[in-house]
């Protein structure tokens, strides 16, 4: 059963769980192998009733409970294996352990979406726009608290509007955004599903998919994996330089979130105006990540790196302190 403790110990430290409940007797109930599934334990941590024990069909990555002499049938015609090192239950190991049930706490999830274009889409001879979102998929828990703070980077003179719209009930949400402007979009994902984003004005291309998973699937985690980070120079007007003598500069990021052993590529932007000849850094003087990446304005670079190192380092641009910093979360 280490593999299930593991697994309890991983989801606790990537998501925001609620208070872990008190011990239930595990002798109170042991469901089928196709719940306990279905609610989220691996097939070889499906945990059998007394006097069964455990094996793995060979043609699905499915758990199955039998009795030892049928097991041994099953194995020697190829159904199936059993799983290494599994104990069966009795009724002494019955009342002796305990298991500990986790409760997912809904929590708030801030998303920062913004405005692109791919420069691959030959608009012309497609005769379709290039203007896409940052981020084409968004995973949340249902009851989460969604906050999606939407940044149209069209320059003003362009006049460009974009959207962020989704027409499938319940979220019927549009918000209309024009050039050079930004906006919060606050929703409670009460209702599971997969429901699409979109902006009105630039179809087939700038869309993406909202996914609500209900209440008893296993909490989301993301997976290891190329890791895209787009990061842009802001300015808090609520900051006034002269009377606080500090910076208004601040990263559109506060906290990036990735997996050990993830790939991480921050595309960072100075969105400065070049006359300003302003600069901004991309720095964590942690050994872990030694970063110094100096970007001029109306300039951008993409720093790329291995998340090899778990733990919380402080990202800054030594240009700008002490506004203009954030944490880098590798979990491990």
């Amino acid at each position: 059963m280490k593999g299930l403790f593991l697994a309890i110990i991983l989801i606790i430290g990537i998501l925001p769980l609620g208070t872990i409940s008190s011990p239930m007797a595990f002798s109170m109930t042991i469901d089928n192998p196709k719940n306990q599934m279905d609610a989220g334990t691996s097939p070889k941590d499906v945990v059998c009733k007394v006097g069964l024990t455990l094996m793995l069909r060979s043609t699905s990555d499915t758990a199955a409970c039998v009795k030892p002499a049928s097991a041994t049938k099953l194995v020697s015609i190829g159904w199936g294996t059993m799983v290494e090192g599994y104990k069966i239950m009795t009724e002494e190991m019955m009342g002796e352990k305990e298991m500990t049930k986790i409760e997912y706490k809904p929590t708030t999830r801030d998303f920062y979406l913004f405005t692109q274009v791919d420069e691959s889409i030959d608009e012309d001879a497609l005769g379709i726009p290039p203007d896409v979102y940052s981020m084409k998929e968004m995973v949340v828990n249902q009851g989460d608290t969604v906050r999606v703070h939407f940044y149209n980077l069209e320059e003003p003179e362009t006049e460009e509007h974009h959207t962020f719209t989704i027409t499938d009930p319940p979220y019927s949400i549009h918000e209309d955004v024009g050039a050079g402007n930004n906006t919060v979009i606050e929703f409670v994902a009460d209702t599971s599903g997969v429901f699409t984003y979109y902006c009105t004005f630039h179809q087939p291309t700038m869309r993406g998919e909202l996914t609500v998973l209900p209440k008893g699937a296993t909490p989301y985690m993301p997976t290891t994996a190329d890791r895209e980070i787009y990061l842009f120079t802001q300015v808090d007007e609520h900051i006034d330089e002269e009377a606080l003598g500090i910076y208004p500069d601040q990263f559109s990021m506060k906290q990036i979130i990735v997996n050990q052993g993830d790939t991480v590529r921050v595309h960072f932007y100075n969105l400065e105006p070049a006359e300003t000849e302003e600069h901004h850094t991309f720095t964590i003087y942690d050994p872990a990540y030694n970063i110094h990446e100096d970007v001029g304005a109306g300039d951008n670079t993409v720093i790329e790196f291995v998340a090899d190192t778990p733990g919380v380092f402080k990202y800054f641009c030594t240009f700008h302190q002490p506004t203009m910093s954030g944490e880098l979360i590798v979990l491990g």
